[in-house]
C-alpha cells in the first residue's frame, strides 16, 4: 500500500484590514506632571487630544480623581467630562498628593488613551511667611504675607506675571474670635500625620504656652500643657525649634524632644521628660530645620560648650570634643553667648563675649564637635551694640544688625575677617533673622534673604534684603531688590508656613 501525504502553505488573509491602529495622543507640552492648587480653588488643566481619522465629537473623557493621598483608585471621585478640566478641588489639604486620572477614549473604537498627574492641595491660607505680633504685650495674634519672596511659584494663574502682595491679616483671631494668649518668641513649620494623613502645622510657643496649628483652618490641634504627657508641668519655655526630622523645646533651661509622629494611628505626640544633668540652654543654638545637627550649645554657667545631639532620647547633654588649640572647648569660663548657628553645614559657629573681647568660635559639625577655628572680631564696626546674629547655613558670612545698621564679617578659610557695612535702617531694628525654610514646601529665596525688622512705636515693619547668589561668600545684599511690608503691631516671631 502507497500512501502519500501532500502539503502545502496556505495563508489565509480573508477580509482582515492590516493597516496598523493609531493611537490616541494627550499631548501634554507646557503642562507639568504635578499641580499645586489651593483648596477651593480652581484646578485647570488644557491637554490637547486628536487622533488619526477620529473626530473631536467621538471622544468622551474622564477626569478622576483619589479621595486620599496616594493611588488608591478604590475611592475617588468624578470631577470632570470634558476635554478639558475645570473644576473647584473641594479636597483636604495635605503634604502628599492626590492622583489625577484623565482617560480618554475614542467611541468608533473603544480605544482607550490615559495620564496620570500628581495633584498637591494646599490650605487656603497658603504658603507665605507667618508674622506674630503684638499690641499689649501680653497677647499675640497671626498674619500671613504671600508674595514672591515668600511663596513658591507666585503667579498669575498660567502666565509668569508676579501677583501683588496678599495680606491675609489676624488669621488667629478671625478664626478663634481671640488672641493668643502670650507674646510669641518660636516659629516653625512642620507636617504631621492627623487623621491618617500628612498634614501642615504651624508650630510655636510663648513664655508660657505653645500651640500646633492645621494651616487649613488655623485651627488649634493642642496647646498649653496638652503638649507635654507631665499635666503639672510649669511652663517657662526658653525656645521651640527643629533640627531635622526632631522637635526640641527648652523650659527653664532643660530640654526635651519629641520625635516625629510615623504612623497613622498617632493623633500627636508629646513631650516627656527633659534630659537630666546640671546644664542650662539657652536659644543659641548650632541646629537648622532641614538638617540634623549635633545641636552644640554653649552653657554660660558651666563655662564650655555641650551637645544635645541629633536625635536625643532623653540623654544628659555631652561634651563637645577635646583639644585646646585654637580654644579649649571644655573650659571656657567667664564667656556671655551672643548667638549661634551653623555656617556652611560644616561648622557650628557662636558668637562669644568677654569684656570687650568678641569672638567666632568655630567646631566642626559631626559627631566629634571639635574645636575647628577661632576668629577675633573685637574691631568690627559698632560689635556692642548688636542686637541680634544671622549664620547662613552655605556662606563663610556671619551677618548682624545693630538697632540702626546691618553688617556682615566675612570668615575666610585663610587670613582676617573683614567687615562691610551693608544697610542704615530709617527705622529702629528690634530683630534681625535670614528667611529660612522649616517646612517641605520650596522656598526659593531660602538662605538668601535677611529680615530686618523694626518698631518706630506704632508700626511693625518688615524689611528684606536679597543675597546675589553670585558671590555668596562676600558678605553682600542687593539693595535694588529691597522691600518693606508694613502695617503690623510689635512683631514678635516670624516663620514660614506651608
Amino acid at each position: 500500500m502507497v500512501i502519500s501525504f501532500t502539503s502545502c502553505d496556505f495563508i489565509d488573509k480573508g477580509n482582515y484590514d492590516l493597516t496598523p491602529i493609531s493611537d490616541i495622543i494627550i499631548d501634554t507640552t507646557g503642562i507639568p506632571l504635578q499641580h499645586v492648587v489651593v483648596r477651593l480653588e480652581e484646578l485647570t488643566i488644557n491637554p490637547k487630544v486628536s487622533r488619526v481619522g477620529t473626530k473631536d465629537e467621538n471622544f468622551s473623557y474622564e477626569w478622576k480623581i483619589t479621595l486620599m493621598p496616594g493611588e488608591d483608585w478604590e475611592k475617588y471621585k468624578i470631577i470632570g467630562t470634558e476635554k478639558h478640566l475645570k473644576s473647584v478641588i473641594e479636597l483636604t489639604p495635605s503634604a502628599s498628593s492626590y492622583s489625577l486620572w484623565y482617560r480618554v477614549t475614542d467611541k468608533t473604537t473603544g480605544l482607550l488613551k490615559s495620564i496620570i498627574w500628581r495633584v498637591l492641595v494646599d490650605a487656603s491660607s497658603g504658603q507665605g511667611l507667618v508674622v506674630a505680633d503684638s499690641q499689649d504685650g501680653i497677647t499675640s495674634d497671626l498674619s500671613i504675607i504671600q508674595d514672591t519672596m515668600f511663596t513658591y511659584q507666585w503667579f498669575e494663574k498660567g502666565t509668569t506675571t508676579l501677583k501683588p502682595t496678599l495680606y491675609k491679616r489676624n488669621e488667629f483671631s478671625k478664626v478663634h474670635k481671640t488672641k493668643f494668649n502670650g507674646v510669641i518668641h518660636s516659629m516653625f513649620a512642620k507636617r504631621l500625620y492627623q487623621d491618617g494623613r500628612y498634614t501642615n502645622f504651624l508650630h510655636g510657643a510663648s513664655r508660657n504656652n505653645a500651640f500646633r496649628i492645621n494651616t487649613l483652618d488655623y485651627s488649634i490641634v493642642c496647646q498649653g500643657k496638652e503638649l507635654f504627657y507631665d499635666p503639672f508641668i510649669v511652663l517657662d519655655i526658653d525656645y521651640y525649634y527643629r533640627n531635622g526630622s526632631s522637635v526640641y523645646i527648652i523650659n527653664s533651661g532643660k530640654v526635651s524632644n519629641r520625635m516625629t509622629e510615623n504612623q497613622s494611628d498617632v493623633s500627636y505626640r508629646r513631650f516627656g521628660i527633659f534630659s537630666p544633668g546640671d546644664y542650662t540652654c539657652n536659644k543659641f543654638i548650632a541646629c537648622h530645620p532641614i538638617t540634623s545637627s549635633q545641636a552644640v550649645f554653649y552653657d554660660e554657667g558651666l563655662g564650655k560648650f555641650l551637645k544635645m545631639g541629633s536625635s536625643n532620647s532623653g540623654a544628659a547633654p555631652k561634651d563637645v570634643g577635646v583639644g585646646s588649640s585654637p580654644f579649649n572647648a571644655q573650659n571656657l569660663p567667664g564667656y556671655q553667648v551672643l548667638g549661634g548657628g551653623l555656617g556652611t553645614f560644616t561648622e557650628a559657629r557662636f558668637i562669644l563675649k568677654k569684656g570687650n573681647y568678641y569672638g567666632v568660635f568655630c567646631l566642626t559639625n559631626n559627631s566629634a564637635s571639635t574645636p575647628r577655628r577661632l576668629f577675633d572680631i573685637s574691631n568690627a564696626p559698632n560689635i556692642a551694640n548688636a542686637i541680634g546674629f544671622v549664620f547662613p547655613a552655605d556662606q563663610s558670612v556671619v551677618y548682624y544688625s545693630t538697632s540702626s545698621k546691618v553688617y556682615s564679617i566675612r570668615i575666610p578659610q585663610g587670613g582676617a575677617a573683614v567687615y562691610t557695612e551693608l544697610y542704615a535702617s530709617p527705622e529702629p531694628i528690634t530683630m534681625f533673622e535670614m528667611l529660612r525654610k522649616t517646612g517641605t514646601t520650596e522656598l526659593p529665596y531660602t538662605e538668601r534673604c535677611l529680615l530686618v525688622i523694626t518698631y518706630n512705636g506704632t508700626e511693625g515693619k518688615i524689611t528684606t534684603l536679597p543675597i546675589p547668589s553670585q558671590g555668596l561668600d562676600l558678605g553682600l545684599i542687593d539693595i535694588n531688590r529691597k522691600a518693606t511690608f508694613g502695617g503690623f503691631k510689635k512683631i514678635s516671631a516670624v516663620a514660614v508656613q506651608d
